[in-house]
């Protein structure tokens, strides 16, 4: 009886030792899978990092090679010569104020004084129309005010590299930022 016992607890640990080394080849297999998916995106990881320092190098070459290029800066009356649009965005600093597009032509020009017309919204035109303007180039600084509208407001701008940037204000001290670029 003895020997029974003995061969039935001996029958029993090599039963569940097989099972176990069953579980460990298969926690082996998935853990192999993984090791072998990782790897595979470790070498795509690795091609894309090569082909992103291909392009930063490239990048670099084409920069350099455009700074030597690169025109003189022009003064802003070089840039405003009659029949100029410029176009550009607006945002209205209070929250929830109006964004949009707009556009500026000069139409005339007189030594510093400029005229033309303010077109906020070129998409939509019905709802706001086109307005006249004057204005004046004095170094860097433009200045615009509508002609013949209820609504007066003045528009001042400054030159920074080829654009201009500043804020339309109007009577009740709301403020519209603006900013223009010549359009080609």
């Amino acid at each position: 009886m003895v020997r029974f016992t003995m061969l039935a607890v001996a029958l029993l640990v090599l039963t569940g030792t097989s099972n176990a080394r069953g579980q460990d080849t298969d926690e082996v297999k998935k853990l192999k899978k993984e090791v072998e998916l990782l790897e595979r995106e470790l070498k795509v990881a690795r091609v894309e990092n090569e082909q992103l320092k291909r392009e930063i190098e490239q990048l670099k070459a084409a920069k350099t090679t455009t700074k030597k290029e690169e025109p003189q800066k022009k003064t802003l009356s070089e840039l405003l010569p009659t029949e100029t649009t410029l176009s550009g965005d607006y945002a209205g600093e209070k929250a929830g104020s109006e964004r949009g597009t707009f556009a500026v032509t000069i139409t005339e020009r007189t030594g510093n004084k400029v005229k033309g017309t303010w077109l906020a919204k070129p998409d939509m035109k019905e709802a706001y129309p086109e307005r006249e303007i004057v204005g004046e180039i004095s170094d860097n600084k433009l200045v615009l005010r509508p002609v013949n509208t209820v609504t007066k407001w003045t528009c001042t701008m400054y030159l920074k590299g080829q654009a201009l940037e500043g804020y339309n204000v109007f009577p009740d001290g709301n403020r519209v930022k603006v900013a223009l670029k010549v359009a080609k």
